[in-house]
């Protein structure tokens, strides 16, 4: 599994809740495939900074109108650093095709 920042944490996790319309603790952490440590620092976290609720009469956390703009700050951030790998990508690409175009001469066909 590749290494996940924090805010990659904090956006799948409320993601699972908004999907969910809320989760308990436990859930939440097998879920996400986080530790209770984890879990409970994350969850500290978003609470804190109004991204969550918990409500103790059903015992689960839910996502709020904050944490439902966050989501959607972080999806248009990830469409764009996507767009911007790609965009590298294929330029390198070129770029190689274009270098080693003397030694492999068929690689007119793709220009």
């Amino acid at each position: 599994m590749k290494h996940r920042d924090k805010s990659e944490i904090i956006a799948s996790i409320l993601r699972l809740l908004e999907d969910k319309n809320g989760m308990g603790f436990t859930k939440i952490m097998f879920c996400s495939y986080l530790s209770y440590r984890q879990v409970n620092r994350f969850i500290r976290l978003a609470v804190n900074n109004g991204l969550l609720n918990y409500d103790s009469v059903t015992r689960h956390y839910k996502i709020t109108t904050r944490g439902l703009e966050y989501l959607g700050l972080y999806s248009k951030m990830e469409k764009l650093l996507k767009a911007e790998k790609t965009g590298i990508i294929s330029s390198a690409i070129i770029f190689l095709m274009y270098l080693f175009y003397p030694l492999f001469p068929f690689l007119a066909d793709f220009l």
